[in-house]
């Protein structure tokens, strides 16, 4: 009889304790345990932008145009308590490059250069303020057709821009501003790359109120990669977010970047341009 009555006893509890973990484990949830980095210009974010370009210190008469596509998924997230937890999610992006310009006699031309493909895999912690992501992925880049055809390329090209990397990413939030840094290191045992990567930056975003619809944004981000020798690469921007923040919601930028060209297999060109440019930014979790 007590035997039993233990194993009823036992059983209960048991049941109750899973029920209570399976309560702690979220699916498909809204918002991300780490924030994406806006000013990252290869984060897998959905953004498009206007940039008049300069190349060398020389200007190119016309516009460059990237517009990046990308999906950002959590998938599982488990709550270990009300101040830390752990998310596993993926990310798809499909960075695109056009360029308009200008061959004479009010004549302009407009084509796609090329596109980046990645894939990605990650792993977020967050704990109070402090956020870490660790992220696994794959990227290939591939040219255009029409610029092929409009530059008469007709030699291979070495493809640096295909390979697969770890990566581990920290950031810290001080009321407004959220400082990071992270390194990444190149696993394809095949790729013609340097391994190494480092980065940067900090975000500044004005504290949301529930009545505030509009709020200023700000933030750098700078990276070295050891395959165009530690040479910084620097994006800067300022502007406006439109939307409340515990919604998707979407930023309008004044941009400002220097550095290798950040897509493609032309990276070896050293550019600089500034324009507008706008990014769709996902809900975020309040702390």
């Amino acid at each position: 009889m007590y035997r039993y009555l233990a194993l009823v006893i036992l059983a209960f509890f048991l049941v109750n304790s899973t029920y209570a973990q399976v309560k702690k484990v979220s699916l498909l949830a809204e918002g991300f345990y780490f924030d994406p980095l806006v000013y990252d210009p290869t984060e897998s974010l959905s953004s498009a932008g206007i940039f008049n370009l300069w190349e060398n210190n020389e200007d190119i008469t016309g516009i460059y145009v990237p517009v990046n596509l990308a999906l950002h998924l959590s998938l599982i997230r488990y709550e270990i308590d009300s101040l830390q937890g752990l998310e596993f999610g993926l990310q798809a992006a499909a960075f695109t490059q056009f360029e308009i310009k200008h061959v004479g006699d009010g004549v302009y031309l407009g084509g796609m250069v090329n596109v980046d493909y990645r894939a990605t895999g990650f792993i977020s912690y967050r704990n109070k303020k402090l956020s870490m992501r660790l992220r696994l992925f794959h990227i290939s880049s591939h040219l255009a057709d029409d610029y092929i055809f409009r530059n008469d390329i007709t030699t291979k090209t070495p493809n640096t821009l295909n390979y697969e990397q770890i990566d581990l990413t920290t950031a810290y939030e001080f009321g407004p501003f959220r400082p990071y840094l992270g390194f990444g290191y190149i696993f394809t045992p095949n790729s013609i790359r340097e391994r190494w990567a480092f980065e940067l930056g900090a975000e500044y975003r004005q504290p949301n109120r529930e009545d505030k619809f509009a709020r200023i944004v700000a933030g750098g981000d700078v990276k070295f990669f050891e395959e165009n020798e530690f040479t910084p690469g620097y994006r800067f921007g300022a502007g406006v977010e439109l939307g409340q923040s515990y919604k998707t919601h979407v930023a309008f930028l004044l941009d400002f970047y220097n550095g290798h060209l950040p897509y493609s297999t032309l990276e070896y060109r050293q550019v600089t341009w500034f324009g507008v440019s706008s990014i769709v930014i996902p809900k975020r979790i309040n702390h």
